[in-house]
């Protein structure tokens, strides 16, 4: 009797470990977790690995947008705990040379982030200037499948006012954008993200 009701307990464990991993909403990998949370299938440009997660860099369907998200890794799979979606980046890379989005610091995952499409084949460095204390970051330029993105880490940056500037090969300043992140500022707390 003792063996049956220890077989009993053990089955009904299983089953609920069984449902609570099948069930729990994370994906198995970042594809599905981003494809999980939008209508139409969206192709990754890149993945940029960082602590216990990813930012990752998406075409829309159309390709006139740019889709960004962090992706965290769990013990579960994979969950797109913030993402975003830059409109229309054709025309605005094409009239200001470069596109502009912040993300903030999400909370376990990662640190807050500035970031855009490369429009113009003339810029081939990005740097931002934080207007409060007068740091400046270089931006890494990422280039896959044809597609130019910068990205800073603001890290160690403070406020919300940052002038985005873009650099030929020969050094010369092409591009000077005003970036405003209000009413977000880089120094505030970790957000905690999507549930």
């Amino acid at each position: 009797m003792k063996n049956k009701i220890m077989f009993f307990v053990l089955v009904i464990i299983t089953i609920l470990v069984f449902l609570t991993v099948k069930f729990t909403g994370d994906a198995g990998t970042i594809e599905e977790a981003i494809n999980a949370s939008h209508p139409s299938k969206i192709n990754i440009i890149h993945e940029e690995k960082h602590g216990k997660g990813s930012i990752v860099f998406c075409y829309t369907p159309d390709r006139n947008g740019l889709y960004t998200a962090v992706v965290r890794k769990g013990i579960m799979g994979y969950k797109t705990v913030y993402s975003g979606v830059q409109g229309d980046i054709k025309f605005v890379s094409e009239k200001f040379g470069i596109s502009h989005n912040y993300f903030p610091s999400i909370e376990k995952v990662g640190l807050p982030i500035y970031f855009g499409f490369i429009g113009s084949p003339d810029i081939s460095k990005v740097r931002i200037i934080e207007k409060k204390r007068g740091v400046e970051r270089q931006a890494k330029i990422i280039e896959s499948k044809g597609t130019r993105i910068w990205l800073v880490y603001m890290n160690g940056l403070e406020g919300s006012e940052f002038d985005i500037l873009g650099y030929s090969k020969d050094g010369k300043k092409t591009v000077k954008i005003d970036g405003d992140i209000s009413p977000l500022y880089v120094e505030q707390k970790p957000l905690k993200g999507y549930k």
